[in-house]
């Protein structure tokens, strides 16, 4: 799941198990530059895939118990 605002992209990436449950793997969130702030929301969407798929650093692994 992606979402974005004018000045900032999140993101969940899930994993569905073979229940059906959807369980969060990894998160991020990242603050846009300047210039990455003027683009058109679809182009923001965009943007927040491919830095999701993309930047690894950003996204936090998240420990099942």
């Amino acid at each position: 799941m992606i979402d974005t605002s004018p000045n900032r992209i999140g993101w969940v990436i899930n994993h569905e198990d073979t229940v059906g449950v959807r369980n969060p793997i990894g998160l991020g969130a990242k603050v846009l530059n300047e210039r990455q702030r003027k683009y058109v929301q679809v182009k923001r969407d965009l943007w927040g895939i491919v830095t999701a798929i993309i930047r690894p650093l950003y996204v936090r692994v998240c420990e099942r118990s």
